[in-house]
């Protein structure tokens, strides 16, 4: 039968209509995965069959299929992975795994529609040509037979002791979308996916327990036996060599995740219908058996009323063997019982498993959003500072400083120093900033956002970008689409200037001009600058002045400006003269400079408690540290320390000055340090430290400038170098207690680089003094010294090693105060302790030992503590865990480690008696610990010297002790101050 012409043509014209209708890329390919897989726990392998049948939905016809092996990253040092992170000096992510602890994947035979095909494999990437091309609408069926070992838990997946946490285990159909292709390999970035479903037989040991993506349905998973383990009852003992098997089944997912481990216990709950399953360690204590379970069910509470309805049938909590934490759908692995842990990682199956991004090429769509729900969440629920522990009675003193004004302080430190990249940029291709941009940067766009809009229109916007994209792929452009449909605002500007821009936030109130009206009342006049890119409307809000004239007088003068100009001009007419004018004072967004932001500019006074941020930003503080001692000479000596600056960053000055109750005179420091970009100076890098004092009998002045950098920014190598002038004058109070009287005159400079080639941390340091006899100095020498300092862990240990290397040569004579101790710091350093400087500050008998110059502990204040003009030294270290110390040690000392040093020095040079002696040489034992969690403090035990005789002893080995708040490998390698 023909069909009519017209019939053809209207039906033509009406398909093609339709297809004009729907987006061109409105479409995802639909993959179904088959997988029967075996584990042997054993030989740490798996064997596995997978069939994937695969619908072609696109416009496109394929010629290719494309799965990612993501265990191949870790299979050998030639993978692109290990390239990746060994070109940013860090190789802990492959290098950490022996030879026989890699993972991989071997694909044992392959077919496509039944007939056995060819196939190649580059390392994370399979490809497998299609003869015939898949037409579109078109399905096919891939059969796999593959093998796999496991490695050691390395970055999400492997194996601990008898648990696996099996996550990217599997071939997995690489995304085709719009743009071809995802054929990014697994390097530096995370995860794409197409959603699916899932059809997974676990084949296990029949004592482990198995948690996993979806739901089981077949088969046991050992939950009974974890339930009753949970409730310290004893399970049924099951035979390792015998075998369970069970059956999980997903829908609308994009990955499949499993764990397995005879140790796991099981706490059961539900929200709204969904079953909550928390996989413990029978181990775990009251933080995980009472907690997780809980904060998974408010994290689904939370989402729920933020962003939408969980749209699946579980939630699996699982103890991982990760420090941090990962998500899959329906399944988190935490390595903390902590509540804001779970709820960033919950947080990602919305953002990432459900709003579907490329976290590879778009990372801060799913990174940024879960920051930023959980630090709402945090702060909503706990207060600004988010926190659920009660907090200790300093940090309540105190007052912890606030989680979004934490990020918007380190956020707007990068953008003056320049340090920014786009937040947008792939994640392969960030070459500092990863961490801050997509995490930091983007959840503050978001706060920024729901700022800009209100929080009613944000919290509609992002409830209408979950109806319209849950269970599909997202991007920018369809968020920012429901943001503008929620609050009828063009909003590209905006995500422009912070999504592909490295634009930032900076209001100034530039000028105010008040004048006195005739009747009275008071004109202000004020003029906002926009230094900033981003535009951003403000308000600006008038203290004191009892009102604008013609309202309430107890309204408080609130002006709104569009923010859009570079300059504005505002004026407003009060009863009473203002006292200040403020832009936006409740801190909502991240502005990069708040000195600026008020008028007349605030200052604030306080006491500088120790190990306490200063959270003043838009005010000069002013912050005592009250202080006070006894010596041999003054008495008692008062005083402290006012330290002035903005927000612990700019123009930083210290002033001290104590007295002296025997010789009734103040000692008197001053410290400057300003930026670079202030003075326009040698770059926005660099700062310029300016010193007068007048200290213990010690005359100084002293310019000196630093810079920091390296060629990949923050990434090592990274370089410090320096240089400067001084001038000191010693007095007769120091003169023969290691310095000699008279003017030094000195030009120095430095420079110190470091960096991290797996497993070790590596600095080295050169520095160079000369003394000037011209303008009146006393003493002419050169000093040159070179350091070298090696830290790192041992692979597969808990131990530490750490090396520190010094030699140093000084020309003759070099002044005593100059020269090289080989016990530990010199009088130099000494001097900036001034409890140390003092004569009889601290007591003799306490020991107190200062690390530096040539870290011969065991020689440390005595007879062989020579000042030496040459001196070649090393100290080796090697640290491990100390067992649990209990009773009132246990509660004052935390985190205690016990470690074994052994040191040798040799000395040389006028006035060094060194015949006979050869090198100085000890060895011993120490712990190191905090106390009261804060305070660093070391006792150091060098049981065994060479040379005993220096310390009027005759025994090699003997009870000897030191304690000291410094770390030897922490002692600066070489004198930085000219």
């Amino acid at each position: 039968m023909r069909i009519p012409g017209f019939i053809t043509l209207f039906i033509c014209v009406f398909l093609g209509a339709q297809a004009a209708a729907e987006p061109a890329d409105d479409w995802r390919q639909v993959p179904s995965y088959t997988i029967d897989v075996r584990l042997d726990a054993g030989a740490k392998s798996l064997e596995a069959r997978e069939s994937v049948d695969y619908h072609n939905a696109s416009p496109d016809t394929l010629t290719q299929l494309v799965f990612h092996l993501y265990p191949n990253a870790f299979r050998d040092e030639a993978s692109p992975m290990r390239r990746d992170h060994w070109r940013h000096h860090n190789g802990r992510l492959v290098d950490a795994l022996g030879d026989e602890e890699r993972g991989w994947i071997d694909i044992d035979s392959l077919s496509v529609a039944g007939s056995p095909s060819e196939f190649a494999v580059d390392y994370t990437l399979l490809r497998i040509p299609l003869d015939p091309p898949l037409l579109p609408g078109s399905s096919t069926r891939i059969d796999l037979v593959w093998g796999g070992q496991i490695r050691k838990h390395s970055t999400r997946s492997g194996w601990r002791g008898r648990q696996f946490d099996m996550a990217q285990w599997y071939p997995k159909v690489a995304v085709y979308d719009a743009d071809g292709w995802d054929l990014d390999p697994y390097r530096k970035g995370e995860f794409y996916g197409e959603f699916g479903s899932f059809r997974v037989t676990i084949d296990v040991p029949a004592d482990h327990v198995v948690a996993a993506t979806g739901v089981p349905t077949e088969g046991n998973p050992g939950w009974g036996d974890a339930r009753a383990r949970f409730d310290d009852e004893s399970p049924p003992e099951r035979d390792p060599e015998e075998r369970r098997s069970v059956t999980f089944e997903a829908d609308d997912v994009h990955d499949f995740a499993w764990c397995a481990s005879p140790d796991f216990a099981l706490i059961d709950t539900t929200f709204n219908g969904t079953e909550i399953h928390s996989f413990i360690r029978s181990s775990d204590g009251d933080a995980w058996r009472d907690s997780v379970h809980v904060y998974g069910a408010r994290a689904l509470e939370w989402l729920d009323r933020l962003v939408g309805p969980y749209p699946y049938p579980q939630l699996s909590l699982v103890h991982g063997l990760l420090s941090g934490g990962m998500e899959y759908p329906m399944l988190v692995m935490d390595g903390r019982a902590s509540e804001g842990l779970v709820l960033h990682e919950v947080g990602h199956i919305y953002f990432y498993g459900i709003l579907a991004n490329d976290e590879t090429d778009h990372a801060w769509l799913d990174e940024g959003f879960t920051t930023w729900q959980t630090t709402r969440y945090l702060t909503e629920r706990y207060g600004p500072n988010g926190k659920k522990e009660k907090l200790s009675r300093y940090d309540s003193l105190l007052g912890p400083e606030a989680l979004w004004e934490r990020g918007r302080r380190r956020h707007a430190a990068r953008l003056r120093r320049g340090r920014m990249e786009p937040v947008d940029t792939h994640s392969h291709r960030f070459v500092e900033a990863y961490r801050d941009m997509v995490y930091g940067r983007a959840s503050l766009f978001l706060d920024h956002l729901e700022n800009l809009l209100g929080r009613e229109t944000f919290d509609r916007g992002m409830r209408l970008y979950y109806e319209r994209w849950a269970l599909d792929h997202v991007t920018e452009d369809r968020f920012r689409e429901a943001m503008e449909d929620a609050s009828g605002q063009p909003l590209e500007a905006v995500f422009d200037a912070w999504v592909r821009k490295t634009d930032g936030i900076d209001m100034a109130i530039d000028d105010v001009a008040v004048e006195e009206e005739p009747d009275g009342s008071w004109r202000s006049t004020v003029t906002v600058e926009r230094i900033g890119d981003i535009a951003v409307p403000f308000e600006l809000h008038l203290r004191g002045g009892r009102g604008r004239v013609g309202e309430d007088e107890n309204t408080e003068v609130v002006i709104d400006g569009a923010g859009e100009d570079r300059v504005s001009e505002l004026t407003v007419v009060t009863r009473e003269r203002p006292d200040a004018y403020i832009l936006d004072p409740r801190g909502e967004f991240a502005d990069v400079d708040r000195r600026n932001d008020r008028w007349p500019r605030a200052t604030s006074f306080g006491i500088d408690w120790p190990a306490h941020a200063e959270p003043d930003e838009d005010a000069y503080a002013l912050r005592f540290r009250p202080g006070g001692w006894h010596n041999d000479v003054d008495g008692y000596r008062l005083g402290g320390n006012l330290r002035l600056g903005y927000g612990g960053w700019f123009d930083q000055s210290l002033m001290g000055a104590w007295w002296s109750q025997e010789r009734e005179r103040f000692d008197l420091r001053l410290r400057l340090s300003l930026p670079s970009r202030r003075l326009r100076r040698w770059g926005r890098d660099g700062t310029h430290l300016f010193t007068v004092e007048n200290i213990e009998g010690l005359e100084r002045w002293e310019w000196r400038f630093e810079r920091w950098g390296s060629r990949e920014k923050i990434y090592p190598p990274h370089h410090h170098f320096g240089f400067g002038i001084s001038r000191e004058t010693v007095g007769e109070r120091l003169a023969g207690a290691g310095w000699e009287r008279g003017d030094t005159h000195v030009l120095g400079l430095f420079h110190d680089v470091s960096a991290r080639p797996y497993p070790f941390d590596l600095s080295a340091s050169i520095g160079f003094r000369r003394g000037i006899e011209s303008f009146g100095g006393d003493h002419g020498f050169d000093r040159l010294a070179l350091g070298a300092r090696v830290t790192g862990e041992v692979p597969r240990s808990d131990l530490r090693v750490r090396l520190r290397f010094l030699a140093g040569l000084s020309s003759e004579p070099t002044p005593a105060h100059e020269r090289f101790r080989v016990g530990g710091a010199g009088v130099r350093a000494r001097h900036e302790a001034p409890w140390l400087a003092s004569p009889g500050g601290v007591p003799d008998d306490l020991h107190v030992w200062m690390p530096g110059g040539g870290n011969a502990r065991g020689y440390f204040g005595s007879a062989g503590d020579f000042a030496a003009q040459r001196l070649a030294a090393i100290s080796a270290e090697v640290e491990g865990p100390l067992p649990l110390i209990g009773g009132v040690v246990g509660k004052a000392l935390s985190k205690p480690r016990l470690f074994l040093f052994v040191d040798s020095a040799s000395p040389g040079g006028v006035g060094v008696d060194t015949a006979g002696l050869g090198s100085l040489d000890d060895a011993g034992i120490g712990i190191r610990g905090s106390l009261l969690g804060r305070l660093p403090i070391r006792l150091d035990l060098p049981v065994w010297l060479n040379h005993p005789e220096l310390l009027g002893e005759q025994d090699e080995f003997g009870a000897r002790w030191m304690v000291s708040i410094a770390a030897p490998w922490s002692a600066p390698l070489i004198r930085r101050n000219p």
